[in-house]
């Protein structure tokens, strides 16, 4: 690396940062921005639990664990015609089939699995106003 003004240095920093959340990205490890990365080449040891994550390099949603209480859903699972877990799963779906993100990915393909039996009749809806938000996840409106 050859840097003959301060300038080179301010814009070499910043491509290298990028090409190497990319790199890793593309080899399925993902990193929030370049203080993670700095952090990361300080790393001597590295232990891992045993997840599908780690082990099939791909994310997959095992569980799907609903905390609010049946009266507070009863409205929107009424209005689409289906038990509160399947109406919960169903709006997931429905808004992140529209995500780019790898964990939307494996929300939907649990959503997919799980609804199975009703998507034939009953598809996934398009949501207006969709926006992934970086780090925040995703919000929609689903009619």
């Amino acid at each position: 690396l050859v840097i003959s003004c301060p300038c080179a240095l301010g814009l070499a920093t910043p491509t290298a940062v990028m090409v190497g959340t990319g790199v890793g990205a593309h080899h399925g490890v993902l990193m929030k921005g370049g203080e993670t990365l700095e952090v990361a080449g300080k790393i001597n040891a590295l232990i891992f639990d045993k997840t599908g994550t780690l082990t099939q390099g791909k994310p997959t949603v095992t569980d799907f664990i609903r905390v609010a209480p049946d009266h507070a859903l009863q409205d929107i699972s009424n209005s689409i015609g289906m038990q509160v877990d399947e109406a919960l799963l169903w709006l997931l779906g429905s808004l992140e089939r529209n995500s780019e993100h790898p964990l939307a990915a494996a929300i939907v393909l649990y959503t997919e699995e799980k609804l199975e039996h009703m998507l034939s009749n009953f598809s996934f809806s398009q949501p207006s106003d969709f926006v992934a938000m970086t780090g925040c996840g995703a919000s929609g409106t689903i009619d």
